[in-house]
């Protein structure tokens, strides 16, 4: 019998075939013979820790799904130890293990252990690799000289739940704790990375093995084949993030005439007025070519019919009723209506936007731009991909907007495509989009809840690029997680302002992305490819932050303090709250709400996402006396629209998440997945990777783990009530 290869294998392995067909001066089978165990199949980084009549070991051995063979020997000797491992399958998905525990060894004689891949379950069948390492096993080792992590003096610990709480840190150090109290009980660690760079790799990360005292693990573990993260695809969503290219190509326009045709006028905005704007041109947004964009709404400031607030626009030939590739007129005017309404709200939690054009010389007003300071909603068909394309972003700012023409000489500076001016830029289809079936409906009289959503998103950045960028002049580059955390948390506290569904609110999607793939992506942490990974996980810390500590005045601080990333976070925390919290506390914190399930958590006063802020924030949108204001909208040049008439008074709300609910379940199992202990998982920077130990069955079990003189790993420890991965918390989610 021969096991199939894992998918990530079999991928990497059809692009070398088509890559190196052309380059066989041998045969190409034999070039694969060479290839295959080199590139997936070696096993490399063999170590061994010794312990107290056990030796620990680790090792790496790529993508190859075949069969491993561990041969114990005394050193010197042909006296083979029959022992625990020996054979060793891969899993379900085609993984092999990466770590073994040797029991039932004698202290004090050196033994010799030789790992072999083969191809099949037969000694007499191909082998792939194979590697030799040695201990010797002693009362007083831990992590000497031949084991993985090296350090340590190998110390034992006890632990008595019942006193000593759900929760234990151990330190590096500790090779074996004895946990007491705790029959029936489910265990689960953490391998833990607090670094903020640098991975701490599958083969060396700590590993448990438990002794009869332990049901079978129960996980309903998916596969972690590096390839899935890659089909997923935000659970198989559409849509996509906006990625700003480095640099851009400019194509000229023959269907029109030039901007000599435009009939802008800035001192009377009429609608019907044209100008000329730059918009995207391909898929992945590096193309650009300006289009005339007709004037289709003005939406003024509350409580007025003469201060501009925002202009949107639209390209004539995508304004209508009989597609869903168009925008109809109805909608137009629910964008201005909605923007007007909340706009103010978000600037008084995140701070105001820069009011200049940026220019060789420094910076001139905004009123000297094109269109004053006044904010421009440009609708039209994003990537040019159709109702269901290639490109999928909703909608997007972009700083280069921000730059007066002329500031860059080069033609593939994407600030040579400026607009000069506020800018945000939205896909006509995703308008008509209805997220709870993936479908676009024709003729649409109101925006759809994703691009609104959307909308105060991108409103966060540019409001983001005055507060850190211009005015505290910081680097936000290394911070992308953050900046896209507070945008997702102003989404988070907008949601029953702009009345969304369930569906189209950010914790939907961003906590089911989370419970299925934590473990690709640390909290402060961004990835250029599947970055909607890291939105997930950032979203994912940021909305245990706030709930926990401070609300809406929480994010508010963090928006506008003089700091950025993880310092602005601790320091806002102290500010608001009161509390001197370190980065590392508020990540052990964190990752405790993630472990324990919420009703556990409820009832014995652990952390937990299903908390609200006591207290509601409010913001009066203007400085009336009175209750009610009117909202006032421009669709024609002979009367103004107005909406119906809203409160002055607008909420900043958030609601509990209850992890383990329906609501966030991803594929099988409820809650983060807790991954097998033999996985082969990297644990990224500021990352965590949850294992399963399983259900203890008598009182008191003992747990061994290698130890580790890197600083940077942790190991957190959970007991609590037992539930099997397929069973849904019904704790209900709390609301302020």
């Amino acid at each position: 019998m021969r096991r199939t290869k894992s998918r990530f294998f079999t991928k990497i392995l059809s692009v070398l075939v088509i890559s190196i067909s052309s380059l066989c001066f041998i045969s190409c089978g034999d070039l694969l013979n060479i290839l295959v165990p080199v590139l997936f199949g070696q096993i490399s980084d063999f170590t061994a820790t010794p312990g107290d009549s056990y030796v620990s070991l680790s090792w790496s051995n790529g993508y190859y799904s075949g069969y491993l063979y561990l041969e114990t020997k005394e050193t010197n000797t042909d006296n083979i130890i029959s022992a625990n491992c020996g054979w060793m399958e891969p899993d379900a998905q085609g993984f092999l293990p990466t770590g073994c525990y040797v029991d039932g060894l004698y202290n004090g004689t050196s033994y010799t252990f030789t790992l072999k891949l083969y191809e099949e379950e037969n000694e007499s069948s191909n082998v792939i690799s194979y590697a030799t390492t040695r201990a010797t096993p002693s009362e007083d080792a831990g992590g000497g000289s031949g084991g993985s992590g090296g350090g340590g003096s190998g110390s034992e610990k006890t632990w008595n739940v019942p006193s000593e709480g759900y929760f234990l840190e151990l330190p590096g150090n500790t090779s074996s704790v004895t946990i007491t109290g705790v029959n029936g009980k489910m265990i689960t660690y953490a391998n833990v990375n607090t670094g903020t760079s640098g991975i701490i790799k599958s083969s060396a990360v700590r590993r448990y093995v438990s002794g009869s005292n332990i049901r079978a693990a129960d996980t309903g573990i998916r596969g972690v084949d590096s390839a899935a993260v890659q089909d997923a695809g935000e659970n198989e969503s559409v849509i996509k993030h906006f990625v700003a290219p480095s640099s851009v190509n400019v194509k000229p326009n023959p269907a029109r005439s030039g901007a000599s045709g435009d009939t802008w006028n800035k001192s009377k905005p009429q609608i019907g007025q044209t100008r000329s704007i730059y918009v995207d041109t391909n898929s992945d947004l590096s193309s650009f070519q300006q289009e005339r964009m007709t004037l289709y709404a003005i939406g003024y400031k509350p409580g007025t019919d003469d201060e501009i607030a925002c202009l949107v626009w639209a390209k004539a030939s995508d304004v209508g009723t009989g597609s869903n590739r168009k925008v109809t007129l109805d909608a137009i005017q629910d964008i201005a209506f909605k923007f007007v309404q909340h706009y103010q709200f978000e600037e008084n939690v995140f701070g105001s936007t820069y009011d200049k054009l940026l220019t060789n010389l420094g910076a001139t007003p905004m009123t000297n731009a094109p269109t004053n300071d006044w904010v421009n909603i440009v609708l039209y068909d994003i990537g040019r991909d159709g109702t269901a394309g290639t490109c999928g972003v909703v909608g997007y700012f972009w700083a280069k907007d921000y730059y007066k023409t002329g500031y860059t000489n080069s033609s593939s500076d994407p600030r040579s495509v400026t607009n000069e001016g506020k800018y945000f830029y939205v896909d006509v289809p995703f308008c008509n989009y209805n997220s709870t079936n993936n479908t676009y409906t024709a003729g649409s009289s109101t925006v759809s809840g994703t691009v609104m959503s959307t909308l105060f998103h991108e409103y966060q950045h540019m409001i983001d690029f005055n507060t850190k960028t211009i005015t505290h002049s910081k680097d936000t580059s290394s911070c992308t997680w953050y900046n896209e955390m507070l945008s997702m948390l102003c989404e988070d506290i907008m949601g029953d302002q702009l009345g969304l569904d369930e569906v189209d609110r950010v914790a939907t999607g961003r906590i089911k992305n989370f419970n299925a793939y934590y473990y690709y992506s640390g909290a402060a942490q961004y990835l250029e490819s599947n970055s909607w990974v890291s939105y997930g996980t950032a979203y994912a810390f940021g909305a245990w932050l706030v709930r926990n500590y401070g609300g809406v005045p929480l994010i508010k601080e963090m928006s506008t303090n003089n700091a950025v990333g993880k310092d602005s976070i601790v320091n806002a925390v102290k500010t608001v709250s009161g509390v001197d919290r370190s980065w590392n506390d508020l990540m052990k914190e964190y990752i405790q709400a993630c472990g324990f399930r919420t009703a556990f958590a409820a009832g014995h006063g652990l952390e937990t996402f299903n908390v609200v802020p006591s207290s509601k924030y409010y913001y009066s949108i203007i400085n009336d006396a009175g209750s009610e204001i009117t909202i006032y909208a421009q669709l024609d040049n002979t009367a103004f629209l107005t909406s119906r008439d809203v409160s002055n008074a607008l909420e900043g709300t958030l609601k509990g998440i209850n992890l383990w609910s329906s609501d966030y379940r991803n594929k099988s199992t409820y809650g983060p997945v807790i991954l097998s202990p033999n996985s082969s998982v990297d644990v990224q920077p500021t990352g965590f990777v949850f294992r399963n130990v399983g259900q203890a069955t008598q009182d008191s079990v003992t747990l061994r783990f290698t130890t580790s003189s890197n600083s940077n790993e942790k190991l957190y420890i959970f007991v609590q009530d037992y539930k099997a991965s397929s069973t849904q918390d019904t704790t209900a989610e709390v609301t302020q």
